[in-house]
Order: C-alpha cells, then structure tokens, then sequence
C-alpha cells in the first residue's frame, strides 16, 4: 500500500474532497464556439476582475457576453471570460488569490471562477498556493476528468481524446530552502492533487508522476522544463527583449520592464534594466537593479564585476545627493528634521598630526554604539563625508557650532555630535 504525505497546512474539507472518490465528474461542457483570433476586436476597457493578465506574447483574444477581445498586458480577467491563444504564444495570468496560470499555443480556456476553470485543449502550467483558511481547492475541468489541488505546480495538457495530468512538485517549496533541496525532484515535496476520470474513480497524484490513461508513470527527465518552456512567457519575453537590445530600439525597457513585473525573480532583467539606466544617468535606478541583480545571482554578479561599478555608483549617487542638498540648502534649513535622527561630524585631531588617522576610527565606534540604541537612527557616514566635500569645508572647520547646524540642517538631523580629541604622552 503507497502513502501519501499530506501537507502541513491542507484543511479538513479539502483533504476530505480529496479522499472521497464516490462522486464521479459529470463532464466537460461542450467547447464555445466563434473564438476566432482574426475577428477580435480592441483591447477591452478596464474593470475589476478575478486576476490579470501579466504577460502576453504571441496573440491572444477573451470572449465575454459582449464581443470577441484582444488580448493585451494588464487585461482584468472576469468569471465566464474565455480564453484562445494564437500560435507560439505564451501567457501568464495572475490571480487576486495568489494562483497562477500559463498558457501555451492553442489553447482555449474558461475561467468560471477564481478557483475553477475549464481547459478543452492546449497545455496550461498551473501554480497553486498552499489552501489555507475558508478557501478551497483549484479544480480544473479537462477532456476526461478533473484536476483538483490544494497546492503545488502541476501541468495539464488536454486533447479532444483525453487530458494528460502532471504533478511537478510544491510550488510554494521551491521558495523554502529551510525545509527543502530545490531541484531534487526525488524528495516529498509534500503536495496534494488528484485526478477525477469521468465515470471513475480518483487518482491521488503525488509530484514526480503523471497520468493519461491506465497506471500512473513517473515524468522523465526534462519533461518539466519542457513544459515549462511550452507554456511560460518568460523565455520569449527575455529573447524579445534581448534582440530590441542589440538594436538599439527604445522598446528594450519597457519590454524588460513588462519582464520583471511578471517574473520579479529575473535576474537577466535586473541587470539589463541597470544598464539602461545607467546609459540613461539614472544612477538610482542602476543602482537599485544591479543590487537586486546581485541578489538573484550572486555568481553572475561576481562574473561581471558589478561589485565594483556598484560601489562607484554609490559613491556617484551620494554625490548627486549632497549637491541637490547644498542647491537647495535655502528649503532645507526651514525644514523640520527628522525625529530620533543624529549626525556624527568627524573627530578632529588636536594634537600631533601623526594621529589624525585615529579620527575615522573614533567616529566610527561611537557610530558603531548609537546605532544600537533604540530610537536613535544615524545619518550615513559616506554621505555626510560627501556633505563636507561639498561645502568645502575642512574637518577642523567643522567644529565650529555655526557650520556644526549647517551641516546639520542639510542633513535633516534633529541632533549633532561633534568632538575633538588630543593625545598626550608622557616623555
């Protein structure tokens, strides 16, 4: 007898919907007709919807009670909205529930709900958050049977003969490195789904086995990209892109902005969109990117030294900073500092020169010990050296009370430290 492994968080009713295989499914409704590509007319208008759609690319139309619709990005998917994708097109669309859908070539598709669709052909990825709370699980009608998960991803293709029915792996896992080795397809990955056939009984399905008809198989090797790729807008997006880049076609940006919004764990976008604004002077934005980059693929980050044009950048952005401050030193001083703030001017040596090194080192251990009061939120350091800079002003100059508030005030500090220090030795 095989055991399935439950997942932690599964309610009750659904793990009985689950187990309970005396009710068979009744049937796929009839496919909808009149869902031709060609005819679809503009965009339609906007309104609330059960999700939207992230990321088109190839064609696509939705057919509601009121006329036949393209397609495009940020289109509100409504209940009874159906589907059709042209060919080589690849669709992403995000749930209000956390779910998600990608759909390939050839489709055509119902939402009746946001937890319950109809597939009549073509393949879809589906991406199932863990249920919790008084949601129930993801059913999914198909030639044959119906799907039903309470988490995970899984892949259905469907056929006017029959619907093959994948289950990948938890979903929600692969984000868990704590508890789980990403890519080892051979663990529990703890997900739960099942196949209802048409006049039979349910089949548990546990992540690494399919089904199409007769016993469960395992999914070979490579069966999952392959499917992926079939079905995700991201790798065409990312080519689509790649070649406005090499072009020079100012459609790059929002081409890979498009990109990120859909799929924000791209790390090729982040470095693409870092280098446009750099081209663009946009320092911040670099800045921002590459560091989400090198988030994303540490390795990557390293192969392509943006370590070292980030802290530039850093100095750069500081700089900007400091001199949009000083240009506008006139709002600044009327302006109320920001609470709990404190700025630590830099120590200045009073004795022999040979010890004026001790002055970054000092500053930066009392710096070191206010951050760990609570309440108390030091201004940065680098950005206050850029502020002397600036100001032309020396360190020693700096210990006058009247440059002191200067300095100060620009920096929206609410308090200052300033101090000296004299080292004496006995001869």
């Amino acid at each position: 007898m095989k055991v399935y492994h439950l997942p932690r968080r599964i309610p009750a009713l659904s793990l009985l919907t689950l187990i309970l295989s005396g009710l068979a499914h009744g049937g796929l409704p009839e496919q909808p007709q009149g869902v031709d590509l060609g005819q679809a007319k503009a965009a339609r208008s906007g309104g609330e919807g059960l999700g939207a759609v992230e990321l088109l690319v190839g064609q696509a139309a939705v057919k509601d009670g009121e006329g036949l619709w393209k397609v495009d990005d940020g289109l509100a998917i409504r209940a009874g909205d159906v589907l059709a994708t042209g060919p080589d097109t690849r669709l992403r669309i995000q749930l209000k529930n956390g779910d998600a859908l990608h759909l390939g070539a050839g489709v055509v598709a119902q939402v009746v709900s946001v937890e319950r669709f109809r597939v009549w052909t073509g393949q879809a990825a589906i991406y199932v958050q863990p249920v919790e709370g008084n949601r129930t699980a993801l059913m999914v009608e198909a030639p044959g049977g119906e799907l039903e998960a309470t988490g995970g991803k899984l892949g259905l293709e469907a056929r006017s003969t029959g619907s093959t029915v994948m289950a990948f792996n938890n979903w929600d896992a692969w984000r868990d490195s704590d508890r789980y080795d990403a890519g080892d397809a051979t663990r529990d990955w703890r997900m739960l789904a099942r196949w209802q056939a048409e006049g039979g009984k349910a089949i548990p399905l546990a992540a690494g086995l399919k089904h199409s008809s007769g016993p469960l198989n395992a999914i070979r090797n490579g069966e999952e990209v392959d499917f992926t790729l079939a079905t995700s807008p991201e790798a065409p997006a990312m080519k689509a892109a790649l070649g406005a880049l090499a072009q020079g076609d100012a459609q790059a940006k929002p081409l890979l902005t498009r990109l990120q919004n859909a799929f924000p764990g791209n790390a090729q976008a982040a470095y693409h969109l870092g280098r446009i604004a750099l081209d663009a002077e946009d320092n911040v934005e670099a800045l921002r990117q590459w560091q989400l980059f090198s988030r994303l693929d540490p390795a990557g980050a390293e192969a392509l030294q943006v370590g070292p044009k980030m802290t530039l950048l850093i100095h750069e952005t500081l700089k900007d900073e400091i001199k949009r401050a000083v240009a506008a030193e006139a709002a600044l001083s009327a302006a109320p500092p920001e609470p709990g703030t404190v700025a630590v001017l830099p120590f200045v040596n009073r004795g022999d020169a040979a010890q004026a090194v001790l002055s970054k080192g000092l500053t930066a251990m009392v710096i070191s010990d206010l951050s760990k009061v609570p309440g108390i939120k030091v201004l940065e350091r680098a950005k206050l050296q850029k502020l002397i800079e600036e100001m032309q002003l020396s360190e020693s100059g700096l210990v006058d009370e009247k440059s002191a508030i200067r300095a100060g005030k620009l920096m929206k500090a609410e308090k200052i430290m300033l101090g000296d220090y004299q080292l004496k030795t006995d001869k």
